[in-house]
């Protein structure tokens, strides 16, 4: 997409426990048993369900209005963008 992008390491296991306990839950659930789905009967609920490709191509065009094919916005562009900067307040 052209968006620049960073990584973080993530945060510990047990914090998320203690602190975030929908997350941990969340992630643990992934971690297990995962996510699954019969396609073939989503597909007799909801026949005129499309697939991602067929999505975006039906759409014709990216989130950022570029049409498929164009030349995206080059991260140059991006990098111009203004930035707002909100400090924080000092705590007494």
């Amino acid at each position: 997409s052209g968006v620049p992008c960073r990584y973080q390491i993530a945060l510990p296991r047990l914090i998320l426990k203690w602190f975030m306990k929908d997350l941990y839950h969340m992630m643990e659930w992934i971690e297990s048993d995962g996510f699954t789905a019969d396609i073939a009967v989503f597909k007799q609920i909801v026949p005129d369900a499309m697939g991602v490709k067929a999505w975006f191509e039906s759409k014709g065009k990216w989130a950022d209005g570029t049409k498929f094919g164009e030349p995206s916005v080059s991260s140059s562009a991006m990098s111009k963008a203004a930035l707002i900067v909100v400090p924080l307040a000092a705590v007494a």
